[in-house]
């Protein structure tokens, strides 16, 4: 009879284990190469109004509506005017925009374009004066092993070497969604 009820009891304790684990699940954050292969549009879009929302997706209702002008297509295609939406219903992450110039690395939930690494899908681009000159950056990547260690670096220097990890994903995959060739 004991042996029956340690039994029992292990598998009550395996089985909560396995319900928390699903109930509880953690958003996965992206590193740098895989948020670039895994995203389906990179873009520098000026977002130009954030409002409220109610829209659902195939995985996430989502609160937020933002609407932007792409300025430049790094890889898949969008339209000139993009609806994005953001502030998904999951608990433990979601992507949010805010009006202003950004470097966007998205994804499709249904139709609805939404960040493809929650809220390090949207990378604030920065003016900075300079005596005579002004200076752009973004918060980029520090190193390639850590998906939140960053720093301001010149948004030209970030562009090229997405490009350049683009170009080596190219050499591994079919060029479906890799490289925008309607420049």
């Amino acid at each position: 009879m004991k042996s029956v009820l340690t039994i029992a009891g292990a598998c009550a304790v395996a089985l909560a284990a396995f319900d928390c684990n699903v109930a509880c699940a953690k958003a996965y954050y992206a590193p740098k190469k895989e948020m670039i292969e895994r995203a389906d549009a990179i873009a520098i879009v000026d977002i130009t109004k954030v409002g409220k929302a109610k829209k659902k997706g195939e995985h996430w209702t989502y609160y937020q509506k933002a609407t932007g002008q792409v300025e430049r297509m790094l890889k898949g295609k969008l339209d000139r005017t993009i609806t994005l939406y953001g502030q998904e219903d999951f608990i433990c992450a979601s992507s949010m925009f805010s009006e202003g110039r950004f470097l966007l690395f998205l994804g499709k939930d249904g139709e609805l374009w939404t960040g493809a690494n929650w809220h390090l899908s949207s990378r604030r681009i920065m003016e900075r004066k300079k005596e005579d000159r002004t200076e752009v950056g973004v918060e980029w990547f520090e190193n390639d092993k850590s998906s939140f260690k960053t720093k301001e670096r010149p948004l030209g220097e970030v562009v090229t070497e997405i490009e350049a990890i683009l170009e080596e994903l190219k050499k591994k995959e079919p060029p479906s969604k890799l490289i925008n060739t309607d420049q």
